[in-house]
C-alpha cells in the first residue's frame, strides 16, 4: 500500500511538472509601469530641534515676550550646522535631494510610427517637477543650546535637503558656537537653517493646478516603447545648498519590477545635463 501511495505521488507530481514546462510563450497583458527621479549630491548635516517659550510653566508655548511683543512663530524649527573640532563642516551624500527638473514622457504603441506625449506642458518647464526630500537620519547629536524659559525637543541630526531645515525660517548669524575639544574654535553663523518655506511636495509630471506625486505612472502593453526625458535647472531653488554638484538620475518599473533601460538614466554633475532613456515591453 505504501509502494502505490508513493508512485501515486510521484505521478501528481510528473503532471504538476509537466504543466509548468509549457513551451507557449507567457501571455503578458496590461502592465503598470511607474517612472521616479533622484537627485545625488553632496550635502551638510544639521543638528536640529524645535523650540518654544514656556514662562510661565503651563505645557502651552507663550504667545508674547516678558515685554508684550508678539513671538512669531511661537514655535520654532532651529538648525545648527554640525562642524568637527577644527571647524570644518561635516558632510554625506544624498540621493534625495530635492532638485528641480523638466519631464517628458511619450508612449509608442505597439504598430504606431508616432510616439504620444503622455506628460503635461507645465512639465516640460525645468522648474516645475521635485525630486524628493533628504530623510536621512545621522546619530550623535548634540544636545540643544537651550535653557529655561526655553523648551527644546530634538529632532535629530539630518542634512540641509531635509525638510525640516528646508522649510524653516530661523536664523541668528551673529549667535556664536564653540567647537568641543582641548582646543575650542569660536564660530558665528552656523546658527541658521538654510532654506526657504515653499518648495512644497516633491512632484513629477500634472499641471500647476493638480501637480502629480512621484512616481508617474502609466499603463503599457506588449509591443509598446516608453521614452523618457529630463533636464535638471540649472540652479537649486528655495535655499537649497549643497556640498558637491547635482546628478540626476531616472528609474523604470514594469509591472513591480526594475527593468534595464537603452539609452542614459543618469545625468553627469555639469549644469543643465539630463537623462534620456526608452523600454519596449517583449
Amino acid at each position: 500500500m505504501r509502494i502505490r501511495a508513493r508512485l501515486a505521488v510521484l505521478a501528481c507530481l510528473a503532471i504538476v511538472t509537466l504543466g509548468c514546462t509549457t513551451e507557449q510563450p507567457q501571455q503578458i497583458g496590461e502592465q503598470v509601469a511607474q517612472v521616479s527621479f533622484t537627485t545625488n549630491a553632496g550635502v551638510f548635516q544639521y543638528d536640529v530641534w524645535e523650540r518654544y517659550v514656556d514662562a510661565d510653566l503651563d505645557g502651552v508655548p507663550d504667545q508674547f515676550d516678558p515685554q508684550g511683543r508678539l513671538i512669531d512663530p511661537p514655535v520654532q524649527v532651529q538648525c545648527l550646522q554640525v562642524v568637527d573640532s577644527a571647524g570644518t563642516p561635516q558632510t554625506a551624500s544624498s540621493s534625495s535631494v530635492p532638485w528641480r527638473h523638466s519631464l517628458e514622457i511619450l508612449l509608442l504603441k505597439k504598430g504606431e510610427t508616432e510616439p504620444v506625449t503622455v506628460t503635461s506642458l507645465d512639465a516640460l518647464d525645468s522648474l516645475f517637477n521635485v525630486t524628493p526630500y533628504d530623510d536621512t537620519r545621522f546619530s550623535g547629536q548634540a544636545r540643544p543650546p537651550c535653557t529655561p524659559p526655553e523648551v527644546c525637543t530634538q529632532l535629530g541630526r539630518v542634512t540641509g535637503a531635509s525638510r525640516l531645515v528646508m522649510e524653516s525660517r530661523y536664523e541668528d548669524l551673529g549667535r556664536v558656537y564653540t567647537t568641543p575639544g582641548p582646543n575650542p574654535i569660536e564660530i558665528d553663523g552656523l546658527f541658521r537653517c538654510p532654506g526657504s518655506p515653499g518648495g512644497g511636495d516633491p512632484r513629477l509630471g500634472g499641471t500647476l493646478d493638480n501637480p502629480g506625486s512621484p512616481p508617474f505612472s502609466l499603463t503599457l502593453e506588449k509591443g509598446d516603447t516608453i521614452i523618457v526625458r529630463a533636464r535638471k535647472a540649472l540652479f537649486a531653488q528655495n535655499g537649497l545648498e549643497t556640498a558637491s554638484a547635482p546628478r540626476l538620475s531616472g528609474r523604470l518599473t514594469v509591472g513591480g519590477r526594475n527593468v534595464d533601460v537603452a539609452g542614459n538614466s543618469s545625468s553627469t554633475t555639469d549644469p543643465g545635463t539630463g537623462v534620456s532613456f526608452s523600454y519596449t515591453v517583449r
